[in-house]
């Protein structure tokens, strides 16, 4: 299901890189495989969401439990 989902969806790990994606985001994107895997999240995020990004990765390094939301992404 991960993998055939047109919605995009990835794991990615507490130091922001990305280490597994479903095809949806080299589809939407245009991105190869090898610059979604060593590039930080982060990267890809929309300018205007980078700060909320960095507060709720700090929270997630403080233990905090991260409720479910969205960010743009380019």
């Amino acid at each position: 299901i991960f993998t055939l989902s047109q919605d995009l969806l990835c794991i990615r790990g507490i130091d922001d890189i990305i280490q597994f994606f479903n095809p949806a985001f080299s589809r939407v994107f245009g991105y190869t495989d090898d610059e979604l895997l060593t590039k930080p999240l982060s990267h890809f995020l929309h300018p205007n969401d980078k700060e909320t990004q960095k507060q709720r990765v700090d929270k997630e390094q403080k233990k905090f439990p991260i409720l479910p939301y969205s960010a743009r992404y380019q």
